[in-house]
């Protein structure tokens, strides 16, 4: 007799026969839990596989670009990056923006309580807020104020000027641009000085920062602020009344390929090139040319980071570095005893307690101290352009869309066949089990992410739609029946051949669902069964028949549960 339960894991690397099997101690009875297939079934339940929650589409209109990039939840809204748009919840806030792929950070502007998006892709650099689109940062004025002696009284002196651009909320400075060039000289003689500048383009700027020298001196105090609207000033505020220095590390962040953080006291960090850069403290628009380091050759350019237990991890295609350090002179690359990088800026996953996931060619491997090719044991046929068992193979010529993504206590890897432009498959894994499924939701996926605020898995599908995925409240696919498949490991009897007689399943069927069972001899269907109903365990007679190997295989599509399958 053989019992198949299908509670252990999915492993097409290993010969079917050869995968872990029990016997009684008559070797009368033959158990074993191990899968060859396992196609839109959950496996975190144990004792039982289930169909695999639906998904919805959340927009009822596809978007106008299908080539999405970057999918960010915001306090419940949806921010799309695809093509040269940026969306809110499917409508388009921004266009015409450069059609690289961006990466994003959401966090605070200094002396802000107002979280923000921060986006980069090698050329933009946004600013999010709402539905508003900004640059990050704000650029310094490049045109050179004028002065002139004032109709008021109270300076003597020679007097110079620049100005900056800033942003306020209320009366707080929230970000500010470096100074412009600064002015001609001007001498008054108990006079005012009168300052006349250039207005901003930018949306953001709310304000224009006058600063003025002492009388004679060289270096710039903060005068006034002056809302936009006006060009010209007349100060004769005292010298010894003026604010603050001018600073002059207000610079714009760079234009990088990815962006992480914040971390460390509150600093962000953006990779371009082979370097990392990195802001002020807390001040995520200030971005000093000085702060940075290089984290490798030039020839290995910067793909990815994350943080691993706490601490900054970059990745290249060929090395992981771990950036020591918490602070501007403190940081310094370390390259770490790993086998290789990513080849993906979406597969540079941390998991508690696990390591850092990350692409390589051969496979995904994790990261934890060493380096270990994680899918290899059971997976590694799909790195070899080898489609096993309904599972297409992994296109290694586009594992650059591919991504990684942790759910719960799941952790998805999205990745594309020789058919898809983006991320049709996806390999599922079970933290605590240890137990692993395939997916497909029929679509190519080629964005992912958390939704904090519902507790809900998004992607961004080819048709143009956002979708919720893993919906508990859904048992089909947008009103597509959910296709399941299963298989047993192949059962090799030590000392004789198989010649099955009779069969019994151990399954619940949905009413609206269908539901195969075959029993396999030789690799070859010998018996196929109609199963309905609510664990219906009747005997059903095996045509004859022998062979050397026989297996068990349930599929069709809708809600089901599998429980058991016996033969004899």
């Amino acid at each position: 007799m053989i019992i198949w339960k299908p509670n252990g894991p999915l492993n097409i690397s290993q010969d079917p026969s050869n995968l872990p099997q029990e016997s009684d101690a008559k070797g009368s009875m033959i158990i074993s839990d191990a899968m060859t297939r396992c196609k839109n079934l959950r496996v975190d339940t144990q004792g039982k596989l289930v169909t695999r929650d639906g998904s919805s589409k959340l927009n009822a209109t596809a978007v106008a670009s299908t080539a999405g990039h970057l999918l960010v939840e915001h306090g419940g809204s949806r921010y799309l990056f695809a093509g040269g748009n940026i969306y809110l919840n499917e409508t388009s806030i921004a266009s015409s923006l450069s059609s690289a792929e961006w990466s994003a950070i959401k966090y605070n502007s200094f002396n802000s309580t107002t979280e923000n998006i921060f986006a980069v892709n090698g050329t933009d650099r946004k600013r999010i807020e709402g539905s508003s689109v900004y640059e990050w940062g704000i650029s310094a004025p490049t045109v050179a104020p004028t002065t002139a002696a004032g109709a008021l009284t109270g300076l003597t002196g020679a007097y110079r000027a620049k100005y900056s651009y800033c942003r306020k909320e209320g009366t707080t400075v929230v970000s500010e641009s470096n100074l412009s060039p600064a002015s001609n000289s001007t001498t008054l003689a108990n006079q005012s000085l009168s300052v006349s500048f250039t207005a901003s383009s930018d949306s953001q700027v709310t304000h224009v920062r006058v600063y003025r020298t002492l009388a004679g001196d060289v270096t710039y105090y903060h005068d006034q602020d002056i809302a936009i609207g006006t060009t010209t000033v007349d100060t004769n505020t005292a010298d010894g009344s003026l604010g603050d220095a001018e600073a002059t590390d207000h610079d714009r962040p760079p234009s990088g390929t990815f962006a992480i953080g914040p971390n460390y006291n509150g600093t962000c960090f953006i990779l371009d090139g082979n370097r990392l850069y990195f802001c002020k403290p807390k001040q995520p628009e200030y971005w000093p040319t000085s702060y940075y380091v290089e984290v490798g050759p030039l020839q290995d350019q910067c793909v990815a980071a994350a943080f691993y237990s706490g601490q900054l991890y970059v990745l290249t295609k060929y090395g992981i570095y771990h950036i020591q350090g918490t602070a501007y002179n403190t940081f310094f690359p370390i390259k770490m005893d790993a086998l290789l990088g990513t080849l993906s800026r979406k597969c540079a996953l941390s998991v508690h307690g696990q390591g850092l996931f990350h692409l390589g060619i051969d496979g995904i491997y994790v990261y934890a101290g060493s380096d270990i090719n994680f899918t290899e044991s059971a997976f590694l046929p799909l790195f070899r352009n080898e489609e096993k068992n309904g599972i297409p193979a992994v296109d290694l010529s586009k594992m650059s869309k591919n991504w990684l993504i942790q759910f719960k206590g799941q952790v998805y890897f999205g990745y594309c066949s020789s058919e898809d432009d983006y991320p049709a498959h996806c390999l599922v894994f079970h933290i605590t089990t240890k137990r692993s499924a395939y997916y497909t939701w029929g679509v190519g996926i080629s964005a992912v992410c958390v939704d904090e605020t519902n507790n809900r898995l998004l992607g961004f599908d080819a048709e143009g739609y956002v979708r919720h995925l893993e919906n508990i409240a859904a048992n089909d696919d947008a009103g597509t029946a959910i296709e399941y498949d299963s298989q047993s490991k192949n059962f090799v009897l030590q000392t004789r051949r198989n010649f099955p007689r009779w069969s019994k399943y151990d399954v619940s069927v949905d009413a609206a669902a269908s539901c195969t069972a075959e029993i396999i001899v030789d690799d070859a269907v010998l018996q196929s069964h109609n199963i309905t109903g609510n664990r219906n365990t009747v005997r059903r007679l095996i045509a004859t028949g022998n062979g050397s190997r026989s297996a068990v295989r349930i599929y069709g599509s809708g809600p089901v549960e599998i429980f058991a399958a016996e033969f004899e």
